[in-house]
Order: structure tokens, then C-alpha cells, then sequence
């Protein structure tokens, strides 16, 4: 199968569901012209529409354990969210909030399901260039609603936002079932970290807290034409993506979240000293979508990573972005108190931010060095997982040493002792070495396989996956 067929279904079954999530429950503009027409109460609407798809990551994420019912779930999942989009032709602030609810359900098994073919379909070496693909095709499509929604009564656009979904099921129901198996490649998996997922979900939590002060302050404070405001921005954060991408060999993670966070600073130092005039609208706005431009892309590629690195993508995902959708939720709270207070508002919010930026940039370092090496780790399972089986546990284990690094003599004894189940006390008088000495070689072992205790290495010597697919 080619390479470019499962690249482009991975891109197209996002690009067409994203473009519907982000136009329409999601602050979407149809969205905010049907509320704003029907006399519709949004506010609860969105919230509801948020914590029901932030309690569905969440809960999904940890419950759900089979890889390959994913195409299962997508479908399922996509065929309600068509079904309730329908029902909102009814203008009832009833009928809204069930659907709101649903679809909120929805959306979250929607995109858990397509996470097990972006992180395990095997495209290690183009994730950036695939999500930037992703985020900028969506984009597009939110423009075009955006666009559309400007020029048609609220019942034709209703209408005309199924047209995305009713697509996307149409490539979905095609998909034919030998494709689909074809999707999952083999995967090492080592044991969960579970500081590392928490870390960086708090990480996400205290960025994108930064998108609820966009939407509920920012944008209502900068006064500009309706044409421009609506416009400007999405040119900045298409036109971010698409530098990304021309470079995607010439970048990494570290420079693409670096490149963010700076970003996401200057924005609120602009917004906090020429809030009040045109240039600071430009400047703003400007630096605050080129910085969700790059973390956006910093959070899903490494998404991805993770989900691969430990095997489980529903987990990762589920875990993660709950941390994402539940700050954007809270930053919008916090925003509607400061606005209600009515006191410098503009000074706590970059003070608010400020905090958030720099909790950030503190862990960016110990966050991507953990990534990158646990990465490492599984960047060289590109053969069939059988293939492995029928070499010894020491010499699995020798191909995921980190680049450059090499073990001595005494090292591969520590190993392959330890392969064989011998306490630290036992290698000692095997040896006829100190136990202290022992730890000290099994510390340097670890570091030259990016793990950190004895239980992740023998993970990788032995490559069991319980949950295989």
C-alpha cells in the first residue's frame, strides 16, 4: 500500500471533521451567527458543548483499550455527530444544548479514534509536515464557512456545514477493511511514564489558559473593521504553518515550542501597551496567532510521539487534551470575572499570563529532552515485529541504544545478567564486583537507552505488547 494513500487519509479525515468542529460548536462563526440570530443563550451552549467533550477525553481516553476498533469507533462516532448536526435546524435553546452535548461526545471518540492511525500508521519522520497539513487544510475550511457564513440565512448554512461530514463518511465507509488493517504498523512499547503525561498535561493546561483570555478579552477589546478582524488573523496563522512546513526538514519540536511560548509573550506585552490603538490590534493579533500556530503543531506532533512511545494513543490523547479543552473553558471563566470586576483588567491578564509563560518555559527543557529520548528508543522498529522475536533479548535490546552511544564490556555483562533475572546482589558475586559498582553501571546502561530503571529496559528486550493489534 502506499505511503501517500495512508498519509492522505490521515490528513483528509481530520481536515473534514476539524474544519466542522472548529466552524461550528467549537466558537466557530456559524456557530455564533445562528445564537446571534435565533436569540440562542451561547455562552451555555459552548460550556456545555466544552465539558462534555473534555469529561469524554478524559474518561474515554482511559477506559477505551482496543487499537483496532478504531475505524469502529470513527464512524460511529461520526454518523451521530451528522445525525445531531441535523437536529440543530430546530431553533430551540432545548434542542441546542442536547445536541450541544452529544456532539460534544461525539467529537472526543472522534478524534481518540483517528489518534491510533496518526500515531501508529508509522509516519515517524513527516509528523510535522503531515499536522501542518492538517491544521492548515482546516483552517481553509473554517476561512470558507467563516466566509459563507457571512453571506446565507442560518438554516442554509446549518445545512451546508454537513457537507464536510457527509464526506469524510463517505472516504470513511470506503475504506475497505484489509486498508484498515494495513494502517497500524508494529510499535515498541514502554512502560508509561506517568510524571512525564502529567507534566505535560499541566504544561498544556498553563498555555492554552492563555486561548480563553484571547477569545473572552482580547479580541472583544481590539477595535477594528469587521472585514479585517475577521480576515487578518487567519492569514497570520495560515501563513505561520505554511513557513513550518517549507522548512519541516530545517526544524524541530524544540524550535517550533520555543517559537511559540516567545511569541505568546509578546503578545500580551503588545496587547498590554497598544491594546488601545491599531498598530497594537496588528502587532496583537499578529504575535498571538503565529504563537498558537506553533503550539499547535508542537502539541499534536508530540502527541503522536507519546502515543507511540508508550502504545497507548487513546491514554495519551484522552489524558492530554482534557488538560487542552479544560483550560481554554477556565481561561474564558477567569475572563468573564476580570470583565464583571471591570479593574486593570488589561494588567492582570498579563500578569496572569505571564505566570503561565514562564512555568512554561522553565519545564520546555526537561520536557523535550524526555521526549527525545524516548523517542530514540523507537525510532528504530521499522521491521516486522515477528522478525525480532526470533533474535535473543540481548540483541533486541543492542539495537536501541541512543545514536552514538555504545556499551563496554563490562556494561553487556551487567545486561545480560540482568536479562536473566539476577538481583543487583547477584550480578555483584557473579562479577565479583561491589554492589554499589553495579548500580553504578546499571545508571550508565540506563542513560545510554533513555530509560530510567531496570523495568523499561527489560520492556524493551523483551517487546511483549498485551494489547497487541
Amino acid at each position: 500500500m502506499a505511503d501517500r494513500t495512508i498519509k492522505n487519509f490521515i490528513i483528509w479525515s481530520m481536515i473534514l471533521y476539524f474544519g466542522w468542529l472548529l466552524s461550528l460548536p467549537f466558537y466557530g462563526p456559524v456557530f455564533s451567527k445562528v445564537i446571534s440570530i435565533e436569540n440562542l443563550d451561547g455562552i451555555s451552549l459552548i460550556t456545555t458543548f466544552i465539558i462534555c467533550h473534555t469529561i469524554t477525553y478524559l474518561m474515554a481516553g482511559v477506559s477505551l483499550k482496543d487499537k483496532s476498533r478504531w475505524h469502529s469507533i470513527m464512524i460511529i462516532s461520526l454518523l451521530i455527530t451528522i445525525a445531531f448536526n441535523c437536529i440543530l435546524l430546530i431553533s430551540s435553546q432545548w434542542i441546542w444544548m442536547v445536541g450541544m452535548a452529544v456532539m460534544g461526545v461525539s467529537s472526543a471518540f472522534y478524534v481518540l479514534g483517528w489518534s491510533v492511525i496518526y500515531a501508529l500508521s508509522g509516519q515517524v519522520a513527516d509528523r510535522i509536515k503531515i499536522m501542518s497539513l492538517v491544521i492548515i487544510g482546516t483552517n481553509l475550511l473554517l476561512l470558507i464557512f467563516t466566509f459563507l457564513a457571512s453571506l446565507f440565512p442560518t438554516k442554509i448554512i446549518l445545512v451546508l456545514i454537513n457537507i464536510p461530514l457527509i464526506l469524510n463518511a463517505m472516504m470513511m465507509l470506503k475504506a475497505s477493511k484489509a486498508f484498515r488493517g494495513k494502517l497500524i504498523k508494529p510499535y515498541v512499547q514502554v512502560p508509561l511514564s506517568k510524571p512525564l503525561v502529567l507534566i505535560f498535561s499541566l504544561f498544556i493546561f498553563a498555555i492554552y489558559l492563555n486561548g480563553g483570555f484571547m477569545y473572552r478579552i482580547m479580541l472583544p477589546a481590539l477595535s477594528v473593521s469587521e472585514m479585517f478582524g475577521t480576515y487578518y488573523p487567519f492569514i497570520i496563522y495560515i501563513t505561520a504553518l505554511i513557513v513550518i512546513y517549507k522548512a519541516n526538514r530545517q526544524v524541530n519540536r524544540t524550535l517550533i515550542i520555543y517559537l511559540g511560548v516567545s511569541f505568546l509573550g509578546l503578545a500580551f506585552i503588545a496587547f498590554a501597551l497598544l491594546g488601545e490603538f491599531h498598530s497594537g490590534y496588528i502587532m496583537t493579533i499578529g504575535l498571538m496567532e503565529s504563537s498558537f500556530a506553533f503550539i499547535d503543531l508542537f502539541l499534536w506532533t508530540t502527541l503522536s510521539s507519546l502515543a507511540l512511545i508508550y502504545g497507548e494513543p487513546y491514554k495519551i490523547f484522552g489524558i492530554i487534551l482534557a488538560a487542552n479543552t479544560s483550560s481554554i473553558l477556565f481561561g474564558d471563566f477567569i475572563g468573564i470575572q476580570l470583565l464583571n470586576a471591570n479593574e486593570n483588567t488589561n494588567f492582570i491578564i498579563a500578569l496572569l499570563s505571564a505566570s503561565s509563560i514562564l512555568l512554561a518555559i522553565i519545564v520546555i527543557p526537561w520536557l523535550i529532552k524526555s521526549i527525545e529520548q524516548k523517542t530514540a528508543l523507537v525510532m528504530k522498529n521499522e521491521c516486522e515485529v515477528e522478525g525480532h522475536f526470533k533474535m535473543s533479548p540481548f540483541q533486541v535490546l543492542m539495537q536501541y541504544l541512543l545514536p552514538n552511544q555504545k556499551l563496554t564490556q563490562r556494561e553487556e555483562e551487567v545486561v545480560k545478567l540482568t536479562l536473566q533475572g539476577m538481583t543487583n546482589k547477584d550480578i555483584a558475586q557473579e562479577l565479583f564486583i561491589s554492589e554499589h559498582t553495579v548500580k553504578t553501571h546499571l545508571k550508565n546502561i540506563f542513560g545510554k537507552y533513555g530509560v530510567t530503571r531496570k523495568k523499561e529496559l527489560m520492556h524493551l528486550a523483551t517487546r511483549k505488547e498485551k494489547n497487541s493489534i
